[in-house]
């Protein structure tokens, strides 16, 4: 019985030594990982594969915090010696959404792994603990400017000003916003110095890995409607090929001198969508068709490209007589500070866009007029939400094709 007691120290060492500096090492990661700008940060070893999920929130470009994590997982497991560790799984989420999943073995590049689309949680790393989640509560700053060409006495209208941003997560997938817009300058109403904008909910709900669907409820800015907006799109072959459908019902909302004014709901909208992405090129073309906001039926074309982190779209709609094309660019941001305000719940928007719009029937002399191929974009989109997250963006980069 004494050499037992006297021995019990050394199986005490022997047993439980390990687990110190493993649990140091994976302390240190999180806290390294936490530092760079990633968030909601998951563990779980299942067998021989180290399971790591996050979101890179302090990165303008998300396959640059992609690469990020992936190094990091690599240098911790040559830290923490863990030689029964032999497959590495990394989900990337955005706002609690799973958005790409990528496995790989240990030491190898990305070149070389399965890149996957993941819109869902697979367990058990779902009901692993939460390391430096993100805040509950986030504030963001815009500043939009909004211009366009007048008569021949006035040739330049535009406004501008900021717009404060608020974001409440009650829980992964489910966000309420508010925005209000704060003129500096309104030359397309003077006696407006602030408005309201995007006031409402959004739920991110994933169907399976290859579908999802995003529902905003609220009031919108663009043209000043309200309602419920509902977009679904469907992946197959490896994200190459996308059905979409972009639903809603809206009624037109109005606020002036302090007060809002609202019609009923009699708008709706209907657009069915496909598009096919060529991965040598990071580029996609796509066709869609349908009832749009304001009544008239219509059908056109996008084309996209993507140089690296800047996204290029083209998109041409016709509708009856008119015509709508708009070009936009989507411009990453440089980091900064970015991921030390995102600590203190404040951050600046992740791109700037630049957007063109031209409408072949315009009417110069009536600021009222609707263009009738519209396909309002409200809320907290699905563009918004993934951004360049993609898995065809993710393969081109890495040269996974």
């Amino acid at each position: 019985m004494k050499l037992l007691l006297h021995m019990l120290p050394v199986y005490i060492f022997l047993f439980c030594s390990p687990a110190f500096p493993e649990s140091r090492k994976i302390t240190e990661f999180f806290k390294e990982a936490s530092a760079a700008g990633h968030r909601d940060l998951q563990s779980e070893v299942r067998g021989d594969t180290l399971a790591v999920t996050f979101w890179p929130t302090g990165f303008r470009d998300d396959y640059s915090g992609f690469i990020d994590m992936k190094e990091r997982i690599g240098r911790y497991s040559e830290k923490a010696h863990n030689n029964h560790l032999k497959n590495i799984l990394l989900t990337q989420t955005s706002w609690g959404l799973p958005v790409i999943r990528a496995q790989f073995r240990k030491g190898e590049s990305l070149q070389n792994s399965c890149i996957k689309r993941a819109f869902k949680h697979h367990t058990p790393v779902k009901n692993s603990k939460v390391f430096h989640p993100h805040r509950k509560v986030l504030i963001q700053f815009d500043f939009p400017l909004v211009m366009k060409f007048g008569d021949f006495n006035d040739p330049l209208v535009f406004r501008t000003g900021v717009r404060p941003d608020i974001r409440l997560n009650i829980r992964p997938g489910l966000i309420l916003y508010g925005q209000v817009d704060l003129y500096v300058h309104n030359e397309f109403k003077p006696s407006m110095w602030y408005k309201p904008a995007d006031i409402g909910c959004t739920l991110a709900h994933a169907v399976s890995d290859k579908i999802v669907s995003i529902t905003n409820i609220g009031a919108f800015a663009y043209r000043d409607i309200y309602g419920i907006d509902e977009e679904i799109l469907i992946f197959f072959h490896n994200d190459e090929l996308c059905f979409g459908l972009h639903t809603g019902i809206f009624g037109d909302l109005l606020f002036d001198n302090n007060h809002f004014y609202r019609a009923d709901i009699n708008r709706k909208m209907a657009i069915a969508s496909c598009s096919y992405s060529y991965l040598p090129f990071d580029c996609s073309f796509g066709v869609k068709g349908g009832r749009f906001l304001y009544g008239d039926s219509g059908f056109g074309v996008t084309l996209s490209r993507v140089f690296r982190e800047l996204e290029v779209e083209f998109t041409g709609i016709r509708s009856g007589d008119e015509f709508v094309g708009k070009i936009q660019a989507t411009v990453p941001l440089f980091s900064g500070h970015r991921k030390s305000f995102a600590d203190h719940g404040l951050a600046h928007v992740r791109n700037i866009r630049l957007t063109y719009r031209y409408n072949s029937n315009t009417i110069i002399y009536n600021p009222e007029y609707l263009s009738r191929a519209v396909e309002p974009e409200v809320g907290i989109s699905l563009r918004e939400i993934t951004g360049l997250a993609r898995l065809v963006h993710y393969r081109f980069r890495s040269g996974n094709y």
